[in-house]
């Protein structure tokens, strides 16, 4: 049950103030529709806000989407919508679920305050996200996970209670030009055979390291800055691995590369400045190969 079903032909839903108790206020399904939503508030539903299944391909456009019982856009099943210029706020779950091969380009969006995370990739979806701000969540900024893709290009990720970005069980998508900063854990924290390509990224000021990498986590990361975290730039611990290359890590609290217990990283042709703690730390049975890294500037031992 829903308040608006979108299921065939061409709609344009302007200007409504719609809630409703049931799965979804609004879905949009099969792959003949062409439905245009755009500058409305859609409110308090029980279920979700708006649901684009079925091969779908919807513009959403300009609307307030906010305090769901459950998520605020759910993209599944092949689905492929355009959605722009959004706020979407205040879900108790999550503020935009890709799942099942769901596609979409997210552009411009305001996802803020959602209670466990501010968007959720999952079961081998790929959406494209580009310049949206996420933020002043309750859990995780983005969770991608079970084999999840996309491209993540030019967003704001901050101020989360938890994680900036999470990656695990297979995701992989790729991460450039975002800035990662103020999240209340790590800035990017990859883990249990998560992987992905982060290049360009500026992540800094956040409570925990700027970049973690664990059991069997493995990303390739080049040219980003991780810097002013408040614990370490880059630590790679528990059997994580990766590629690092071309980084500069600096002037942050603890080391600027820490590797323990298993760790085994391959560091290339990084600089590594100006940290409270050791530039590069190998320890605890941490391993790794590195080559052609420019490390000075620390406060304890450079490697």
């Amino acid at each position: 049950e829903c308040a608006v079903d979108i299921s065939a032909g061409s709609m344009l839903l302007d200007g409504c103030d719609i809630s409703c108790q049931s799965d979804t206020v609004i879905l949009v399904r099969g792959a003949s529709t062409r439905a245009t939503i755009s500058g409305n508030l859609i409110r308090d539903g029980t279920g979700a806000g708006v649901t684009v299944t079925d091969s779908a391909c919807p513009s959403i456009i300009n609307n307030d989407i906010c305090g769901h019982h459950l998520d605020g856009i759910v993209i599944a099943e092949g689905a492929d919508p355009t959605v722009t210029d959004n706020r979407i706020s205040e879900c108790k779950t999550t503020g935009v679920l890709v799942r099942a091969a769901g596609r979409g380009t997210l552009q411009g969006n305001d996802i803020r305050a959602n209670a466990i995370s501010g968007v959720v990739v999952q079961e081998r979806a790929s959406p494209v996200l580009r310049g949206n701000r996420i933020r002043d969540g309750q859990g995780k900024g983005v969770d991608m996970y079970d084999g999840a893709g996309g491209l993540l290009d030019s967003n704001e990720v901050t101020n989360n209670v938890m994680d900036g970005i999470i990656l695990k069980t297979g995701a992989n998508p790729t991460i450039v030009n975002n800035k990662v900063f103020g999240n209340k854990g790590n800035g990017m924290y990859i883990f249990e055979g998560g992987m992905g390509v982060m290049e360009g990224n500026d992540v800094f000021e956040n409570e925990s390291s700027g970049i973690a990498i664990r059991s069997k986590g493995n990303p390739t990361l080049r040219r980003n800055r991780v810097h002013h975290g408040r614990k370490n730039g880059v630590y790679v611990y528990q059997n994580g691995m990766g590629e690092l290359e071309g980084n500069e890590i600096y002037e942050n609290r603890m080391d600027g590369i820490s590797v323990k217990s298993g760790g085994n990283p391959t560091v290339t042709s990084n600089m590594v400045r100006d940290c409270r703690g050791k530039g590069i730390f190998v320890h605890e049975k941490g391993l790794g190969s590195f080559d052609g890294n420019d490390v000075v500037g620390n406060s304890s031992t450079g490697v």
